[in-house]
């Protein structure tokens, strides 16, 4: 074997590595998009108003459009062809799946804790700073205005209240 043959199977390895991790990524997300839509089916769709939407209307338009954005990223990394010159770094691309995973569960026992909309904008701000190297002040003014949206569409126009968790109540 050549060294250029070793360098080549050695790159098809580290993609076959990166796309595994991949799978088991998009897996995932399915089940947590399926749990969410789960949850949503708990919310009344409807309003008891004549013709109005109810506080599970948005919850659940938003979780089935994650689980079909889910499925196409997944059947987009399944029809994916193996590019042997692409230089793949696997502890690259796991790092910040795995942090996402981690943050997501800490925002989720948060959210029992102080509320949706603080737990919603922590994990916002941390995205937007940590992984998409976004300026601080940026984000910080960004998941202010995202939130005073949320808090406007759910308060006042679904008139549904999230949970605003331990300390709030």
């Amino acid at each position: 074997m050549t060294a250029y043959q070793l360098e080549i199977s050695q790159k098809v390895s580290k993609w076959g590595e990166f796309m595994r991790i991949e799978y088991y990524f998009v897996l995932f997300l399915v089940a947590l998009s399926g749990l969410f839509l789960f949850m949503t089916l708990k919310i009344p769709f409807q309003s008891t108003n004549m013709g109005s939407v109810g506080p599970g209307f948005f919850p659940r338009i938003i979780a089935v459009l994650l689980l079909a954005l889910v499925v196409w990223y997944g059947i987009k990394i399944i029809r994916q062809k193996i590019e042997v010159d692409e230089e793949i770094f696997v502890k690259k691309a796991l790092l910040p799946q795995l942090s996402l995973i981690v943050f997501l569960i800490v925002m989720i026992y948060l959210t029992q804790v102080i509320g949706m909309l603080v737990s919603i904008a922590l994990f916002m701000f941390m995205m937007l700073t940590v992984f998409q190297k976004i300026n601080w002040k940026n984000a910080l003014v960004f998941t202010m205005l995202v939130m005073a949206v949320m808090y406007g569409i759910f308060e006042f126009w679904l008139d549904a209240n999230l949970p605003a968790g331990v300390f709030f109540t």
